[in-house]
């Protein structure tokens, strides 16, 4: 009997008891078995929730459910009937209910039920019957995986188009599975939207908020030279997702051939793209191409906001037009023009003495990392911050700014000694905040360098020796750690200790001596 005969046969049969008896019981079932992949009470679960709860998961989602589902915990098949699926041919089966028995009997443990429920998903075309049969299609049962490819096959034409295109996840995630046939793939999956006939359905994933199927449509949209009526490669460079670009970027320079007009039109449109990696790439094409860059065209790129592309058009004006970048970042700190801080990160990199005064200038400009290119600049020019800039630098503080600052001081390019301390925690002009992080600061410091600095400083103040015996805590609750300690060096900070004794607390002063007897 044929399966529009057989679902005729069964429709006739108006409402079957046996059918609404396993309706009943399967949905039942149902519920429990939503209520354990929701972690929520079974018993107060909504009809409503309980039926729409898989058609409502995302395609990938569905794809967690059918493993977690077989898994040796799932309570879901233990009173499966083997025969279930005949009556779900039932006119009188709510729609949304029978999607979802159809979906989990898809994903039985006995082969032979899950080829029963194949067999009869394309009488019930849907977003989750066509999700059951893709699934299937890396069964580890050659039969069912056979089934559940003609079962696509037939179901693809017959699902809406907004039910395909939200499946397309799923797809993708199936290319990579390795029970799945690529060349059957290839060319009734991905083949069947890459027809005619699908042309608004490949648009609307163009459109798509998931990066990963806009990538797959303009990719082979590209490839196979579709006409939508878009500008494809334009469309793809200025994507949010830069892999989305590059591929773009790729098919210009593989396909235009000896069009150099061509690529230096796509790759000038790339230039302005809002990714770094696009702009990146495309003043690359550009450079590779005879007369592609001109001097004037490669002056403003020395001021793009991304270092990539900054770096790499002052390579391309030193290389190829003699001329040093630098002068031109300089000029630019110098004149206040637009940009200036663009310019600043990059002159960071290169400093030199001479640039000394111009790094100290932009220490105090509002914003973090615009004073940690400052610093950056003034430590590579071969200076450091004063007292008066440090503690302007950690009164300002920002994790952008003390980062760096933390790195400086742990790798010595900025020096920290008892003067410089005391004269920082002394200052009537900052608040509490800058001795905070200056506590912070000290704990880059070697573990045994930091106790000795500490032991040395004096607390001829009520506010000095607040501050600490706060940073004696500090140590002390890292004094646990196993650092090399010489015998000279032990034996000073040995001497130090028995000279603080009346200053520091018992407990402190029992912790630092057992972490110093220790080594």
């Amino acid at each position: 009997m044929s399966m529009e005969r057989l679902r005729t046969w069964f429709s006739g049969l108006g409402a079957n008891p046996m059918a609404s008896r396993f309706a009943e019981t399967q949905e039942s079932s149902l519920r429990s078995c939503v209520a354990w992949l929701s972690a929520k009470p079974g018993a107060g679960l909504r009809v409503d929730e309980v039926r729409s709860y898989l058609p409502s998961l995302p395609p990938n989602r569905l794809f967690d459910v059918d493993e977690r589902l077989r898994g040796y915990t799932s309570p879901l098949y233990g009173d499966w009937p083997s025969d279930g699926v005949r009556h779900l041919l039932n006119s009188g089966v709510d729609p949304l209910l029978r999607q979802s028995l159809l979906f989990l009997s898809a994903g039985h443990p006995d082969g032979r039920v899950r080829e029963a429920a194949l067999r009869v998903l394309p009488s019930f075309p849907g977003y989750l019957t066509l999700a059951a049969a893709l699934i299937r299609c890396a069964d580890w049962v050659d039969e069912v995986q056979r089934g559940a490819q003609e079962t696509v096959e037939r179901l693809l034409p017959l699902c809406d188009d907004e039910d395909v295109v939200a499946i397309w996840p799923m797809v993708l995630r199936l290319r990579s599975r390795e029970r799945v046939s690529p060349h059957w793939f290839r060319e009734h999956v991905e083949g069947w939207m890459l027809r005619e006939q699908s042309r608004s359905s490949l648009r609307k994933m163009i459109g798509s908020r998931y990066a990963p199927i806009r990538a797959w449509a303009i990719k082979c949209s590209l490839e196979a030279k579709i006409e939508l009526g878009l500008d494809l490669v334009d469309l793809a460079i200025r994507d949010v997702d830069p892999r989305i670009g590059l591929h773009a970027l790729r098919y210009v320079r593989e396909s235009a051939g000896d069009d150099d007009a061509g690529i230096r039109a796509r790759a000038a449109s790339g230039l302005t793209a809002s990714s770094p990696i696009i702009r990146r790439e495309s003043l690359q094409l550009l450079s590779e191409l005879e007369g592609g860059l001109s001097r004037d065209s490669l002056l403003p790129l020395l001021l793009d906001g991304s270092a990539g592309v900054r770096s790499r058009a002052g390579f391309i004006l030193q290389n190829r037009f003699a001329e040093d970048p630098v002068q031109h970042w300089r000029a630019t700190l110098d004149t206040d023009a637009p940009m200036a801080a663009n310019a600043l990160a990059a002159l960071a990199d290169h400093a030199q003495p001479q640039d000394d005064a111009r790094m100290r200038r932009w220490l105090s400009v509002p914003g973090g990392l615009t004073r940690a290119h400052a610093l950056r600049g003034l430590v590579k020019a071969g200076g450091q911050p004063n007292d008066a800039e440090l503690a302007m630098l950690l009164e300002m503080g920002g994790n952008r700014l003390l980062r760096p600052l933390r790195r400086l001081v742990s790798a010595g390019l900025v020096s920290m000694d008892v003067s410089r301390v005391l004269t920082i925690v002394g200052m009537s002009s900052v608040s509490s905040m800058a001795p905070g992080n200056l506590r912070e600061l000290l704990k880059e410091l070697n573990h045994w360098q930091g106790l000795l600095l500490l032991l040395q400083f004096p607390t001829a103040s009520e506010k000095s020796q607040s501050w600490w015996d706060e940073a004696i805590s500090d140590w002390v609750k890292t004094s646990d750690r196993h650092v090399p300690l010489g015998s000279h060096s032990r034996q000073t900070l040995l001497t130090l200790l028995e000279a603080r004794r009346g200053q520091l607390r018992p407990d402190s002063q029992v912790a630092i001596l057992a972490a110093i007897e220790r080594h």
